[in-house]
């Protein structure tokens, strides 16, 4: 399966998403490498692997506030 590009809502930093099949329980949270926010882990029976390509604009890591 091609990867697909992916871009964090929050702040926007870029990644490539690839989608793997697995067992339902497989269930684990995922977190943007750069901000932290969630991430979505599951799509139907496929897990979702992301693999960060580009940082957000300025290059700086910041934590989205709750």
């Amino acid at each position: 399966m091609e990867p697909a590009a992916y871009s964090c809502r929050h702040c926007c930093t870029q990644y490539k998403l690839v989608r793997q099949e697995a067992p339902p329980d497989r269930n684990r949270e995922i977190a943007c490498l750069s901000c932290r926010a969630p991430l979505e882990s599951r799509e139907g029976k496929f897990v979702l692997k992301y693999f960060r390509v580009r940082r957000p604009e300025g290059g700086a890591s910041f934590k989205v506030p709750h």
